[in-house]
């Protein structure tokens, strides 16, 4: 009788050793999951805290425009004026880094702590597209500076003129900066619904056609 039972008491000692491993292993794995999805939330969150760090800065640019902008003509020209002016419009500090934007210490100004946090500089900049030696729009080709939307060609508008009066509309197109025949043809033709027959230096379905995808000519004006 006494050997019976010593050999159960065993049998039920090994199964409580594999149920508490087994326990073990499920807390482990529950601890590793919960510190993956702390660590991806608070990658999140700081992630969240630069983004919207970085759109005050793009509206702290936009209000010293505004306010550049209210000067009077002959003071914005002694401060060298807004077609290019790196010195004005290039790195403009916005916070000098004394304030820590991010970490334990935010908000605390830096002579209160080890000094100049320099990954809470914050600056901005404002640029335009520029011609290059060649009189060409290039994407890598920018100036620090403004640039008058209020002055550009609405498109509507010119191929109501183009229609109302041939040629004008083109002429109007090739005034602007970096326009060739062949640009100003082949925007006509791309715009104008009332022919399928491209212009001299333009562009219909036949070409468009055979491009690698092909794709049809809009003829319509762009969205």
């Amino acid at each position: 009788m006494k050997k019976i039972f010593a050999r159960s008491f065993n049998g039920n000692r090994g199964s409580i050793l594999v149920l508490v491993l087994v326990v073990i292993t499920l807390l482990t794995l529950s601890v590793l999951v919960f510190t993956r999805y702390m660590t991806v939330e608070h990658r999140g969150a700081h992630r969240s805290i630069r983004q919207t760090q970085a759109r005050l800065l793009a509206e702290s640019g936009v209000e010293y425009l505004r306010v550049l902008l209210s000067k009077e003509p002959d003071v914005i020209a002694e401060l060298g004026g807004l077609y290019d002016n790196e010195e004005e419009f290039c790195g403009h500090i916005v916070t000098d880094g004394s304030i820590p934007m991010i970490g334990r210490n935010v908000g605390i100004h830096g002579s209160l702590m080890s000094g100049i946090d320099y990954q809470s500089l914050g600056r901005f900049t404002v640029i335009a597209p520029a011609l290059s030696e060649d009189d060409l729009l290039l994407g890598e080709s920018f100036r620090y500076g403004l640039e008058d939307e209020s002055t550009k060609v609405n498109l509507r508008w010119v191929m109501q003129t183009e229609k109302q009066q041939p040629g004008l509309g083109r002429a109007m197109l090739l005034r602007l900066p970096g326009v060739t025949e062949e640009i100003a043809d082949s925007l006509l033709d791309w715009m104008d619904d009332g022919t399928t027959e491209p212009r001299e230096n333009g562009a219909k379905d036949d070409y468009y056609g055979s491009l690698d995808p092909p794709y049809y000519c809009r003829n319509g004006i762009p969205d």
